[in-house]
Order: structure tokens, then sequence, then C-alpha cells
């Protein structure tokens, strides 16, 4: 699903405007990635949970030679469990 059938369905769902579920859209993700960015986690009950993590530096083989790869972060989503149970 395309982020605009995302809004088409939102709004559908909500009935809200496909206008008023768009900049819905564009806040919860800043809030999400300034949230992430500040170390934070977001965490919504039954859906699941955004964080950061922190992968360290490493050394790793590409074609026989050895490559290093710097630390960074990574983002994770782990499924809550209504989210779980509805898929499964």
């Amino acid at each position: 699903m395309f982020k605009s059938e995302f809004i088409k369905e939102i709004a559908r769902e909500a009935d809200f405007t496909q206008a008023e579920t768009a900049r819905f859209l564009e806040a919860f993700q800043e809030v999400v990635t300034n949230a992430l960015a500040e170390g934070d986690e977001v965490m919504l009950t039954g859906f699941g949970c955004f964080s950061a993590r922190r992968k360290p530096a490493r050394t790793m083989l590409s074609f026989g030679k050895e490559i290093d790869v710097p630390a960074k972060k990574t983002i994770v989503f782990k499924a809550g469990r209504t989210l779980k149970e509805a898929v499964n």
C-alpha cells in the first residue's frame, strides 16, 4: 500500500478529509522521527514500538577484502500483540 492509498483508507475509516489525514500523517511522521532522533521510543499499545538501536563499528569481508563499516543507528519496529494476532 502506497502513502496515497494509506491516506485514502484512513480518511474513509475515520470520516476525515484526505487533506486532514495527510496533515495528521505528516505530523505523526515528524513526532516519531524527532523522538527517535532524541533517543526515545514511541510505544503504541497494541500496535507496536518504534526504537533506535546503535550498531557498533565492525569489519566485514566483501569479495575477499576487508571493509570497515562505521557505527550507526538503525530503526527497529517491534509489532504489538494485537497487531500480531490480527495478522496471524
